[in-house]
């Protein structure tokens, strides 16, 4: 058996005038790290550096291998 081992991509915006504040935006399965880490790259080089409201947003982003099927189930037996 082949075991797929996904990448989770998580993008990150906080405000520069806050960055204890920082918050998840999304977050996203990719096959490879290659394709996760372009799309992590393409979100924030579309975004840059964002005039809101509030302040300047800033933008980050991290490619993680996704849990595997053991670590999921090991978590869910410490919840009970």
């Amino acid at each position: 058996m082949i075991e797929f081992l996904p990448y989770l991509l998580i993008l990150v915006g906080w405000d520069v005038s806050a960055p204890a504040e920082s918050m998840v935006i999304a977050s996203s399965l990719h096959p490879t790290e290659e394709v996760c880490v372009e799309k992590g790259e393409a979100f924030v080089a579309k975004r840059g550096t964002f005039e809101s409201p509030y302040g300047t947003a800033k933008y980050r982003y991290f490619c993680i291998p996704a849990p595997t099927p053991d670590e999921y189930h090991g978590a869910f037996e410490q919840m009970k």
